[in-house]
């Protein structure tokens, strides 16, 4: 096995990496397979061998042990592991072990990254044969991923080979990829059709694309989401709204913490309080006005090379006035000029205020080093013998200098996506926040899961936490009315599609766009009266494959956020069904169990805790008789992930348990119901069981007759 972090060959039985110190991934918690859609990227080393052949060995090692560290940390920066390190080259993955709403488009940032790091390099290290160059190749397409050989967790499937392929067909210094990546990412990168390519071992040429570039301002994934009007959130905004007013009226600060879960709109509702902020009047239901109130809006980043402290420092290059690129940036004496002009107009930061605090500024904006003891030289805040002054320098500089522009007029601060915060950044706003004077609003934005790894911030300030919900009747109708252009569905199919997508625009935009692009969501026109024009829903169209590939990945990453064993029981009740009757988990945990030699007590407290957890994350809720999914997306994202050949096995597991004879409780079904539970899932097994042609003997085949019967 190798590190996840830094691609190092672990120890056998080792607990940590001996190279970096990160937790390794125990056996038990890796699958020996399972289904997965990833991000494959192949790095290549151009001309290797003819470089390397006069040269001494210790001459080829150095060079390429710069080369390769160099590309391994390309990847830990993006979030991608590690999968093999060869002489001259690099194999990663983007979505496993762990799955990410964006892995198409960490692993080309990457790509990018390591082409300049190998060049780099290469600069230093030239001479003694050929110049050498990276070719890179990138695939995104399904895969199983898992333990192999009990040894070492792998990707496995054509979409590996392919990316292999790609990178053999690159140009020195190119990035090739395949239609999927390319897709994924057009919102972020530029990219160059190619002729179709004629790739070892493929029988049909690849649609090929060459990277050219990232965009230099990317946009958004395309969707109807993008223009859809803001309806609902009238409590949640007059929350805002009152809150601003205490603010300006007492002079004091206070600090929201706003939560929900991915596609429900907290982006779009921190631009919605820009506008409030900025009395904007909205429709015949305008917000009070709050005139004069300035807004500083940052987002916290999920990877790249600059995430340490970065929202803190974009917070002050918005309250300078500094451009946010690097192409732009500015020297630093005309930062410091613009600095003093600020001092001047504010008075916080002149001639009377410690010196400390601008250079603080300016060592944060990357014209200095950080002083030594403070979070980005620590790793996480507070920790070696340095004195508490010393290590609380920067966010306190932070702190005075809003202090100081909320004196001028009153001051709104969002901060986005704050669950991809690194730690020493929720430690340093912390103490920002605490030290924060005046009239200053501070709305943090963020997923479920921030109010568990950054609980100290709900501490500061007499922070207020609130989830932000999901859209319900009149304004769920509302949002789906515009997605469809101002037509209307017949109420029932209105009412299936809501259901399906359970208060959560961005489902349904994903829903209804997918639904579009099959035909299964059609127009109808009116011809007495156009205006009128209504949509018609295709019977059995919201049955299965539903998962466009942008909802897809959201779903596959919250479901990779889970426990370990609350992802295992999530996918058992996915096999289940939509819904899950009482019984149906306990037994398929037991059948492993038995497998496992483990005692039943300890699976029935386990599985007790991983539905607790299900049941709060609203994955699962409760029925009369079990449990049931909030909505079929997430059973079949769920459904997805698991290994045909484990599916077929649960599938007759499933079919055992329920059968007249079985361990099923009696009044747990109806003989109609028990019937068609059964057939249904001998049926599944013995088509999965076809599928990867498993053994006659199999257990997923001895079934059968139950079916039959």
């Amino acid at each position: 096995m190798t590190c996840p972090v830094c691609g190092t060959v672990a120890v056998p039985g080792a607990r940590f990496c001996h190279n970096c110190g990160a937790a390794l991934p125990a056996a038990a918690t890796l699958p020996a397979a399972e289904r997965r859609v990833v991000t494959v990227l192949f790095g290549d080393l151009s001309d290797f061998t003819s470089w390397s052949e006069d040269l001494d060995p210790e001459r080829v090692g150095a060079v390429t042990d710069r080369v390769l560290a160099a590309l391994a940390g390309a990847v830990k920066t993006f979030g991608g592991h590690v999968d093999k390190l060869t002489g001259d080259g690099i194999m990663a993955v983007f979505g496993a072990p762990v799955a990410h709403e964006d892995d198409a488009e960490r692993a080309v940032r990457a790509a990018l990254s390591m082409q300049r790091a190998v060049r780099r390099v290469l600069d230093d290290e030239r001479g003694g044969g050929a110049p050498l160059g990276l070719r890179v190749g990138l695939n995104t397409g399904d895969v199983i991923a898992g333990i192999q050989a009990a040894i070492e967790y792998t990707v496995i499937g054509d979409t590996v080979n392919t990316a292999a392929r790609l990178a053999d067909a690159a140009a020195v210094g190119a990035v090739y990829a395949g239609a999927r990546t390319s897709a994924a990412t057009r919102h972020v990168a530029s990219w160059r059709a190619l002729r179709p390519l004629r790739l070892k071992g493929k029988r049909e040429p690849v649609e090929a694309y060459e990277l050219l570039g990232l965009l230099d301002a990317p946009g958004t994934r395309s969707g109807l989401g993008d223009e859809a009007p803001f309806v609902g959130r009238e409590t949640e905004i007059g929350r805002v709204a009152g809150r601003l007013a205490e603010v300006i009226d007492r002079g004091e600060p206070r600090v929201l913490l706003m939560t929900a879960e991915a596609g429900i709109g907290k982006s779009r509702f921190a631009a919605e309080v820009e506008r409030l902020a900025a009395g904007y009047d909205v429709g015949a239901g305008r917000y009070a006005a709050h005139t004069g109130a300035r807004v500083l809006s940052v987002r916290c980043a999920a990877f790249g090379e600059r995430r340490r402290l970065a929202p803190l420092a974009d917070l002050v290059r918005a309250a300078v006035g500094l451009p946010n690129d690097a192409a732009t940036a500015l020297t630093r004496p005309a930062v410091e000029e613009r600095l003093r002009r600020l001092n001047q107009r504010i008075g916080r930061l002149g001639d009377d205020a410690p010196p400390v605090a601008a250079d603080q500024l300016l060592a944060l904006l990357g014209y200095a080093d950080l002083p030594a003891g403070s979070p980005a030289d620590q790793g996480e805040w507070g920790g070696g013998a340095q004195q508490p002054a010393e290590v609380d320098a920067v966010p306190n500089a932070v702190a005075d200098l809003l202090s100081a522009l909320a004196a001028e007029a009153p001051l709104v601060v969002l901060v986005d996506d704050l669950h991809d915060a690194t730690t020493e950044t929720i430690r340093a706003l912390g103490v920002a926040l605490s030290r924060i004077a005046g009239p200053v609003l501070v709305l943090l934005l963020g997923r479920p899961e921030l109010v568990r790894t950054a609980g100290a911030l709900t501490r500061v300030a007499d922070a207020e936490v609130h989830a932000l919900p999901p859209l319900r009747g009149a304004d769920a109708a509302r949002l789906l009315t515009s997605y469809l252009g101002g037509g209307k569905l017949p109420q029932p199919d209105a009412d299936r599609l809501l259901a399906t997508a359970q208060g959560n625009p961005f489902y349904l935009a994903e829903l209804v766009t997918l639904l579009m692009e099959r035909g299964a969501l059609t127009a109808v026109a009116d011809r007495s009266a156009p205006a009128n024009s209504g949509w018609r829903l295709a019977p059995g169209s919201l049955g299965s494959r539903l998962l466009s590939r942008d909802l897809a990945a959201v779903l596959a990453a919250r479901i990779d956020a889970l426990p370990p064993d609350a992802r295992s029981v999530l996918r058992d009740a996915a096999v289940v069904g939509d819904t899950v009757p009482d019984g149906a988990l306990v037994a398929l945990r037991d059948g492993r169990a038995g497998r496992d030699g483990r005692p039943a007590a300890v699976v029935a407290v386990e599985l007790d805790r991983a539905v607790e957890e299900l049941l709060q994350r609203r994955m699962l809720h409760r029925t009369r008789t079990g449990y049931a999914f909030a909505t079929p997306l997430m059973r079949e994202a769920a459904y997805s992930g698991v290994s045909k050949a484990e599916l077929a096995e649960r599938h007759a597991a499933l079919a055992r348990w329920a059968a007249p004879d079985g361990s099923a409780a009696p009044g747990g079904f109806t003989d109609t119901a028990r019937d068609a539970f059964v057939a249904e899932h001998v049926e599944r097994a013995a088509a999965l069981a076809d599928a990867v042609k498993l053994r006659p003997d199999a257990p997923a085949r001895t079934v059968a007759p139950l079916g039959v019967a």
